[in-house]
């Protein structure tokens, strides 16, 4: 659970996480999950924690907060900048695994890590030929 800039308690639940995923993905608009996969010592978020950003900033969910969660945005919205310029082939799988020391990358001081998988969902047309 996390609480929202009205003060009010959000739900991080999977059926949240699929209806914000399904609505960007009706848009037709890129975005990209970033999910806590693998935390170590003193972590300001749980395993799986999941977060989606699009190209102007945090859409939903949290890994964290503070200057974690900023550089998460950051990192989703520069792959998801390759991804408008053409810059990775829009077949190609486009994941990424970024361990954080949180301390040492982003001077917060819980002083844990932080493995966050980022994930591009881009819808592409599928060239299928029949023979």
């Amino acid at each position: 659970m996390s609480i929202d800039n009205r003060g009010q308690t959000m739900s991080c639940s999977t059926r949240e996480y699929l209806q914000h995923a399904s609505a960007l993905t009706e848009r037709g608009e890129v975005f990209v999950t970033v999910t806590l996969v693998e935390p170590e010592g003193h972590v300001p978020q749980d395993i799986g924690a999941k977060a989606i950003i699009t190209a102007s900033g945090l859409a939903w969910g949290t890994v964290g907060g503070g200057r974690l969660e900023a550089r998460a945005i950051t990192h989703g919205q520069a792959m998801i900048a390759r991804q408008v310029a053409g810059a990775i082939p829009a077949a190609a799988l486009q994941s990424e695994i970024v361990r954080y020391e949180l301390l040492r990358d982003l001077n917060m001081v819980c002083g844990g890590a932080e493995t966050l998988f980022y994930e591009i969902s881009a819808l592409t047309n599928w060239n299928i030929a029949l023979f």
